[in-house]
């Protein structure tokens, strides 16, 4: 196989979930690339890093890849999506919101940060900010921004 190729495979196993097989394949692609002197490419590390952290591998080095991907190129949302995920693995909820938020200012429907977000406790502020959030209209007004929300069209 070729290292694009391990890539690929990589990438399909990390969307399966499947960590192990990511991890392997994922390795195998860098290593391909170090060998021929060919650049990583940048996903590679920020995914390398997710499926470093997923298979319960050292959470620093996750974390390290991680953000040396995003140093290479800050406007890939994934990229903000893997280490936030990343710094919820490491228990770390505070960097994991703050990496979440800067990744869905780049893209405000990105359904995996949204959801990670809403599994981490975080909700967004009520429709009217000087009215509890339990008032009558904070409840109305939610519900009818939630429906009107394309992103929670599934």
């Amino acid at each position: 196989m070729t290292c694009d190729e391990y890539l690929e495979l990589g990438l399909i196993y990390v969307r399966e979930g499947a960590w192990s097989s990511a991890i392997a394949s994922l390795t195998k692609a860098r290593n391909c690339y170090k060998e021929k002197e060919r650049s990583v490419p940048v996903e590679l590390d920020s995914y390398l890093g997710l499926t470093i952290s997923m298979n319960g591998g050292d959470l620093k080095e996750a974390i390290r890849r991680c953000r040396a991907a995003l140093d290479q190129d800050s406007y890939q949302p994934d990229f903000y999506f893997n280490l936030g995920k990343v710094y919820a693995r490491a228990k770390d909820k505070e960097k994991a919101v703050q990496t979440f938020n800067l990744g869905l200012q780049l893209d405000e429907h990105h359904k995996g940060m949204k959801r990670e977000m809403k599994r981490l406790g975080i909700r967004d502020d009520p429709a009217l900010t000087f009215l509890p959030r339990g008032h009558i209209l904070n409840k109305y007004l939610g519900r009818i921004r939630h429906r009107l929300n394309p992103s929670n069209k599934e």
